[in-house]
C-alpha cells in the first residue's frame, strides 16, 4: 500500500514538472533606433502635465526569436529606477509585435513645477510562467514634462487711447502689451496680436504695434473703436481691450461760420452773408502783426453769374459801348444758318448760349461767306471759357481727356495740300496758348523772325469754372485779360516765340475756321479736338476793343458792402466799403 501511494505522487508531481518547461531559448529584445555609446536602446519621451499618454520617440517596441508557444509573445515591461517612485506604467497594446505605450500610472498627477525630467530603465518579459519567463536587456528612457497652458495672455490694461494726426501714414501710433502667466516659456510667449474689428484701416504687428494702412482725415471719422486680442503660442487667445484711436483734425488758419455758397436772385435787395463769422489762427503758426479781410463776389454761372441773368452778353456789350463789328463765331442756330446746331448747346440767350465740346468729335466750321478768315495787324477775340483739367465730359462712347494734346478752341489752318496753321487759340496742359502765323509777300520780311506764339500759365484754365478770355492784338504787342483784368507778364507766367512768317505757296487753295478743333488739310482730317465750354465767342478784326470796355463787361451790378462800421474795434482800418467784382 505505501508502494503505490509513493508512485503516484511521483506520477503528479512529474507530470507538473512537464507542463510547465515550455521551449524558450531566447531572451526578448527591446527595438530602437537611437543607442548610446555602449549600444543601449535609448527613447525620449514627452507629456504634457495634464496629459496621460508619454509621446516617445521612437515608439516602443519589442521582440522575441522564440518561435512556438507563449515564449514568442511580449506580455508586459517592467520599469526599473533608483527613485522610489516612478509615476509610470508601461501598457503592452499587441503581444505579437511588443508595441508598448508609456502611460501615466492610474491616480498619479505631473507637475512641471516640481519634476520636469524623468530617467529610468526598461525591460521587457516574454509570456512565459514565472520563474520561466525570460527579460531583456534593459533599454534607457528618459522622459520630459511639459508645462500645461492653463492660462490665457491678459492684457496690461482692457483700454487704451491713442491720437492719429490726420493725413499721416504712422509707423507707431500706440502699442498694446499682453502677458502670460503660464510657467514654460513656450507657453508664456505672445505669438501675435489680431485686430477683430470689421473693415478697419489699421493693422497690428507681432509685437503689438498698431499702424494706419492709409491716410485718415477728421471729416471722414472723429475716432476709431479698435477691438484687439491677443494669442500665445499655444494657441490660447485672450480676453479683447479695446483701443480708441482719436483723429486729429489738421489746424489750419481760416474762416468758420462763414458760407461758401449762396443763392441770390438779382434785384432782391440786400442779403446778409453773415454775421458770426470768426478767424482761426493757430497757435504758434505766426505772430499776428493785422489782418487784411477781401470778399470776392463769383459764381459758377457763365459770366460768374453777377446781373447775367438780367442782360444778355448782346445786351451788355451795348450797355458797355462795345464795337457793334464784333462777329459772333457762335451764333443760335436758325432754320436759314444752322451751321452751330452740331455742337450740342443750351438754350440760353444770343450771345451766351453754352456749346459743350466733347474732345472726340464735336467742332464747328465756319462757313467763308459768314466771315472773312483772315486776321490782320490789329483784332480782339474774346470768349467765356469753362475748362477742366479732369475728364468731366468722359463718357463711355469718348476718349479719355489726354494732358498732353493740345485743345483748340479755334483755328484757322490750311484747307488743302498743307497742314499749316494760320492762327490758332487752344489749350496745352495749364498754358493758353496763341499762335498767329503772319503771311508775307514781300522777300524781305520772308527771312525775318517775328513774335508767333505767345503762351501764358493760368490756374484759371484747368480750374473747372467759368472765365472771360479777352485777346487784344496790335501786333506785335499782344494783351490778354482775364475777367476784364490785365495778366501782368512775368519769366514765371509768359514766354513768347519767334518764327517764320508762312511763305506763299500753290498747293493749297482755300482755308477753312474750325471751333473746338483743327482742320488737316494735307490729311483731310479734325485733330486735337477740346473737351470743355465755350459761350460768345466773338472776333473784332481791323481794330481792338478797349481794355475799359472788356472790363465793364465783367462788371457786376451786384457788390458787397460793410454796414457794422461802428462796432469795429479801435484801431480797425476800413480800406474800402464796396467791393465791385
Amino acid at each position: 500500500m505505501d508502494k503505490r501511494l509513493v508512485l503516484f505522487v511521483y506520477i503528479v508531481c512529474f507530470g507538473l514538472v512537464s507542463s510547465t518547461s515550455e521551449p524558450n531559448a531566447y531572451a526578448p529584445e527591446i527595438i530602437s533606433s537611437v543607442f548610446n555609446s555602449r549600444d543601449i536602446p535609448l527613447f525620449q519621451g514627452t507629456v504634457r502635465e495634464d496629459e496621460t499618454v508619454v509621446h516617445l520617440e521612437p515608439q516602443l517596441f519589442a521582440r522575441d526569436n522564440d518561435t512556438v508557444g507563449s515564449a514568442r509573445l511580449i506580455c508586459r515591461y517592467e520599469i526599473v529606477s533608483n527613485i522610489k517612485k516612478i509615476p509610470f506604467v508601461i501598457e503592452v497594446k499587441n503581444r505579437e509585435t511588443g508595441e508598448g505605450l508609456l502611460k501615466v500610472h492610474e491616480g498619479e498627477r505631473l507637475s512641471y513645477e516640481k519634476r520636469k525630467t524623468y530617467k529610468f530603465n526598461i525591460f521587457a518579459f516574454d509570456c512565459v510562467d514565472p520563474p520561466y519567463d525570460k527579460k531583456s536587456s534593459r533599454a534607457v528612457v528618459t522622459v520630459k514634462v511639459v508645462a500645461a497652458d492653463r492660462s490665457a495672455p491678459v492684457f496690461e490694461k482692457t483700454t487704451y487711447n491713442a491720437d492719429l494726426q490726420e493725413g499721416v501714414l504712422s509707423q507707431n501710433i500706440t502699442q498694446v502689451k499682453a502677458i502670460d502667466r503660464d510657467a514654460d516659456p513656450e507657453n508664456s510667449a505672445i505669438c501675435g496680436y489680431d485686430i477683430v474689428s470689421d473693415e478697419a484701416p489699421f493693422t497690428i504687428t507681432s509685437n503689438g504695434i498698431i499702424k494706419n494702412t492709409k491716410a485718415i482725415y477728421h471729416k471722414d471719422a472723429y475716432n476709431y473703436i479698435l477691438k484687439i486680442r491677443a494669442r500665445d503660442c499655444a494657441g490660447k487667445v485672450s480676453e479683447p481691450a479695446y483701443v480708441n484711436i482719436i483723429v486729429k483734425e489738421t489746424c489750419t488758419n481760416g474762416w468758420t461760420d462763414f458760407p461758401d455758397h449762396i443763392e441770390y436772385t438779382p434785384g432782391s435787395e440786400y442779403k446778409y452773408l453773415t454775421d458770426s463769422a470768426r478767424l482761426h489762427v493757430c497757435t504758434g503758426s505766426c505772430t499776428i502783426d493785422r489782418v487784411s479781410v477781401r470778399v470776392n463776389l463769383a459764381t459758377n454761372h457763365i459770366g460768374k453769374g453777377c446781373d447775367r441773368d438780367t442782360y444778355s452778353i448782346l445786351s451788355q456789350r451795348k450797355l458797355c459801348g462795345a464795337s457793334d463789328e464784333s462777329v459772333d463765331l457762335l451764333p443760335t442756330a436758325t432754320l436759314a444758318s444752322n451751321w452751330t446746331s452740331v455742337v450740342p448747346s443750351d438754350d440760353g440767350n444770343d450771345g451766351d448760349r453754352i456749346f459743350a465740346f466733347d474732345g472726340k468729335s464735336h467742332h464747328i466750321v465756319v462757313p467763308d461767306a459768314y466771315t472773312d478768315h483772315h486776321l490782320d495787324s490789329h483784332f480782339t477775340i474774346s470768349t467765356w471759357m469753362k475748362h477742366s483739367g479732369h475728364d468731366d465730359l468722359v463718357t463711355k462712347d469718348t476718349k479719355p481727356h489726354h494732358h498732353g494734346n493740345k485743345e483748340h478752341l479755334l483755328c484757322m489752318s490750311d484747307g488743302d495740300g498743307m497742314n499749316r496753321h494760320h492762327y490758332a487759340l487752344f489749350v496745352h496742359n495749364s498754358k493758353l496758348v496763341f499762335l498767329l502765323r503772319r503771311e508775307s509777300s514781300d522777300p524781305a520780311d520772308l527771312e525775318v523772325f517775328k513774335p508767333a506764339e505767345w503762351r501764358w500759365l493760368l490756374d484759371e484754365v484747368n480750374d473747372g469754372r467759368w472765365h472771360h478770355y479777352a485777346l487784344s492784338m496790335d501786333f506785335p504787342e499782344l494783351r490778354l485779360l482775364v475777367d476784364g483784368k490785365v495778366v501782368e507778364a512775368n519769366q514765371d507766367n509768359f514766354e513768347m516765340l519767334d518764327d517764320w512768317p508762312l511763305h506763299p505757296t500753290d498747293k493749297v487753295h482755300y482755308s477753312k475756321l474750325v471751333i473746338g478743333a483743327c482742320w488737316k488739310g494735307l490729311d483731310e482730317t479734325f485733330a486735337d479736338h477740346f473737351q470743355g465750354y465755350l459761350a460768345g465767342l466773338s472776333l473784332l478784326k481791323g481794330r481792338t476793343e478797349s481794355d475799359k470796355v472788356i472790363q465793364c463787361l465783367n462788371n457786376c451790378q451786384e457788390n458787397l458792402e460793410f454796414t457794422d462800421l461802428e462796432n469795429m474795434p479801435s484801431g480797425t482800418v476800413r480800406l474800402t466799403k464796396r467791393l465791385l467784382i
